[in-house]
């Protein structure tokens, strides 16, 4: 007799952690670049980012990759594993504290930024301080979210 296949719901919950984690890793890697290059515009790795435009393309290929998963193994998100998932208090309120942790947090941050880069050109100062805040808020949030909701 074969043994019955893994619970659907845990089965969603670990690529919903798994795709939380991949999701952190591109955000810190697009977000690096973009800030490299707002910093430092004459950099080997700009002028790569210049010949490389893929480089932009691959993330959003890699979760449509993990989202073909998905449906490969018929999870859905309107599906009752899914709504089990989401609708938990205990998930919603991680959530929250995540939201609210890496807001209060990129909001301190915002003046060493702004003094770490009045050195540079007014431009250039702007487009480092429009990177680093989307990428500090969006890795903070994903980081806080998998340190709160760790079993």
């Amino acid at each position: 007799m074969m043994a019955p296949g893994p619970d659907p719901q845990e089965l969603f919950l670990r690529f919903y952690r798994w795709n939380m984690i991949v999701l952190f890793v591109l955000v810190v890697l697009c977000g690096t670049t973009l800030i490299s290059s707002a910093v430092w515009p004459d950099s080997a790795i700009a002028h790569w980012l210049g010949r490389a435009p893929w480089y932009m393309v691959v993330p959003p290929l890699i979760v449509g990759g993990q989202q073909a998963w998905l449906r490969k193994h018929r999870l859905t998100r309107a599906g009752p594993e899914a709504m089990a998932i989401f609708g938990d208090e205990w998930r919603r309120a991680n959530v929250a504290r995540a939201t609210r942790a890496s807001l209060i947090i990129v909001l301190i941050l915002q003046f060493p930024i702004a003094v770490l880069l009045r050195s540079l050109p007014t431009m250039r100062a702007v487009m480092a301080m429009a990177a680093s805040t989307v990428t500090l808020g969006a890795a903070l949030f994903v980081a806080l979210f998998l340190f709160l909701d760790r079993e």
